[in-house]
């Protein structure tokens, strides 16, 4: 496997900048996760490493080598698309053999790695059958089957499971973490769905605008999120932003929002220097907000009581839109045994030690 480099690599479309600047580095074997919104760069940035298209400015290194100037089927790396690309016409096993017969490879070699690819991925029994008569799990691991056969320096994935149902989706998360692991492969995985880069990510790298808002492990864009737009595009449902004013206190400091005021103090506060009257917004998560009568005792929580316009149970919990003082929306993820009912008020408890800051003029966390 390889490293991939990428060194203030912009990308251009006429006036419009689709990449600026890119400053990024994947290791060998890792499995990176490019996510962000539609037109943020993620599959402008995947296109450019694959030699598809190239960049208006900076460089890009496969395994320590420039590739300006290197043709697509030169650089050893695979692709696989949302859209299986697979041949109508073709049974499985030459689906997955095509690429290895255009290289002149000896059919006892291009057999012995079809068999390995297909035992891999579970298709054994598939390998006859043409792509009408596979569902859509079976052809997505047969376009995985084709790309892994190659044995190629690097995996490129450009939102592989979109065409796929949810209850498919979460199969296919786990079967490409699990081959992952078993093939050793340098991946960069694009997709737009927060819920696949946290669950499949080693590392995941964030984008906007053609920039880099974060990059960490997954928990750690979660749990210490640089800005307003990482805060919110991580988690689900997205994190609740409430906006007010940040006074200071004898032991701390003191949150005001429409009538609302919230004491913050502890760990997630410590050495923050309140100016009087700074806009803020304070961010928490649906799921650090809990139904009063099952919430934890603790010093660092704060009460809320609310209108429940929308009450969903989802099982194992259930989430609760609700209507607090001055007409803020809430959305808390509570225990499924509450006794929420619409129309009425509910008491809701909210973790502060989980609670976020952001400099509302610059969207920027406040340490």
């Amino acid at each position: 496997m390889a490293e991939v480099i990428l060194k203030g690599v912009t990308k251009k479309y006429g006036r419009t900048v689709a990449v600026s600047g890119l400053d990024l580095e994947v290791k060998d074997k890792e499995l990176l996760v490019l996510v962000g919104p539609s037109g943020c760069g993620k599959t402008t940035t995947l296109r450019m490493i694959a030699g598809l298209d190239d960049p208006d400015d900076g460089e890009i290194f496969i395994d320590g080598k420039p590739m300006k100037g290197v043709e697509p089927k030169d650089r050893d790396i695979a692709m696989v698309f949302q859209n299986y690309a697979l041949y109508p016409h073709m049974d499985v096993y030459n689906n997955m053999a095509f690429g290895l017969k255009m290289q002149k490879m000896q059919s006892s070699e291009i057999e012995a790695r079809v068999k390995e690819a297909a035992k891999i991925l579970g298709i054994e029994d598939l390998l006859e059958r043409k792509p009408k008569a596979l569902s859509g799990g079976q052809k997505q691991r047969v376009a995985l089957g084709r790309a892994i056969v190659r044995k190629p320096r690097v995996f490129l994935m450009d939102e592989p499971l979109s065409n796929l149902d949810a209850k498919l989706r979460v199969q296919m998360r786990a079967e490409l973490s699990r081959i992952h692991k078993r093939i050793g492969a340098t991946i960069v995985y694009v997709t737009h769905d927060q819920t696949e880069a946290m669950t499949m990510g080693e590392r995941i790298v964030l984008m906007k605008d053609g920039l880099i808002q974060q990059q960490g492990e997954p928990m750690q864009l979660y749990d210490d999120p640089v800005n307003m737009f990482v805060a919110g595009f991580i988690g689900s449902p997205s994190m609740n932003f409430i906006e007010g004013k940040l006074t200071k206190t004898y032991d701390g400091a003191r949150f005001e929002a429409g009538g609302l005021e919230i004491a913050l103090h502890g760990r997630r506060l410590d050495g923050i220097e309140a100016t009087e009257g700074l806009d803020v917004v304070l961010g928490i998560r649906p799921e650090h907000i809990e139904d009063a009568q099952f919430a934890p005792s603790g010093a660092h929580r704060a009460v809320l009581e609310a209108t429940a316009d929308v009450v969903e149970p989802m099982g194992s919990e259930t989430l609760l839109y609700v209507t607090a003082k001055g007409g803020m929306q809430v959305t808390a993820k509570v225990n499924p045994s509450t006794r929420a009912v619409f129309g009425k008020l509910v008491t809701l408890s909210a973790d502060l030690d989980k609670a976020h800051l952001f400099d509302r003029a610059t969207g920027l966390a406040i340490k």
